[in-house]
């Protein structure tokens, strides 16, 4: 929960979202109770653990009914202890994290008792594009981090001042696979590099930022370049295939 600002935005709910997705998922133990025009979905979430809910279309409530939590929406954090009740409006999308094991309700208004039915009434579309029915990332984050290390391996010494006029001007021009056969690469590591910026274009069409995934690697490269770099010629030769800005 420390990755979410104090008081963050629906932006950055939506971020923290992707996040989540990289660390191991669980489902919480869930129970379902119908009434008369109501629907009631019973939870028991477990110690040291984040659940973030989708965005509900209808106001409803949220009930605590044993445990310690923190929530986080957009515009608001609050720790609450039970017994707790929440008024929750259109809109809002929440982050839980349980400090203890955590026992909740939220009732809705429904006259459906089936869930996918219930789901499409009450839940918002959200960003459905980004996540499957599960609430799990479409970006195949394991896979764009293996390929990471391996384009980071793959790198060859040396920079601008290093290459020759004719290496200089295909990079100039984009020309990255050109200019990779006249440096020796190989076309296993030509065909790796392609994929790696075919993900990243995946990524960003999908509204997501590549880039957070695998800023620990891209730091240590970066760190291992600037220690290199005695000439200080990094911006002249750091630039992404396909991209007009260092």
């Amino acid at each position: 929960m420390n990755a979410v600002a104090a008081i963050p935005t629906r932006e950055q709910i939506d971020r923290f979202q992707e996040l989540l997705s990289l660390y191991p998922q669980f489902e919480p133990e869930t129970t379902h109770y119908f009434a008369d025009g109501m629907y009631c979905r019973h939870v028991v979430q477990p110690e040291d653990s984040c659940v973030l809910g989708k965005e509900h279309a209808k106001p409803h409530f949220f009930v605590l009914l044993e445990g310690s939590m923190t929530v986080v929406g957009s515009g608001y954090r609050m720790k609450i202890t039970a017994p707790r009740v929440l008024s929750c409006v259109p809109g809002d999308k929440r982050a839980l994290y349980a400090h203890t094991r955590s026992v909740y309700m939220t009732i809705h208004k429904t006259d459906k008792t089936d869930l996918d039915e219930i789901e499409a009434e009450l839940i918002r579309d959200d960003g459905k594009a980004l996540f499957d029915s599960a609430n799990k990332l479409k970006f195949d984050v394991p896979k764009f981090r293996e390929l990471t290390v391996c384009v980071i391996a793959n790198e060859r010494p040396g920079f601008w001042s290093d290459w020759s006029k004719e290496e200089q001007l295909l990079y100039s021009e984009d020309r990255w696979e050109e200019f990779s056969r006249l440096l020796g690469y190989t076309d296993k590591q030509i065909e790796q590099f392609r994929e790696w910026l075919g993900m990243i274009a995946q990524a960003r069409k999908a509204g997501l930022n590549p880039y957070v995934y695998i800023h620990d690697l891209a730091t240590g490269a970066a760190l291992e370049n600037l220690r290199d770099d005695s000439r200080g010629e990094i911006l002249k030769s750091s630039r992404l295939a396909g991209e007009d800005s260092p």
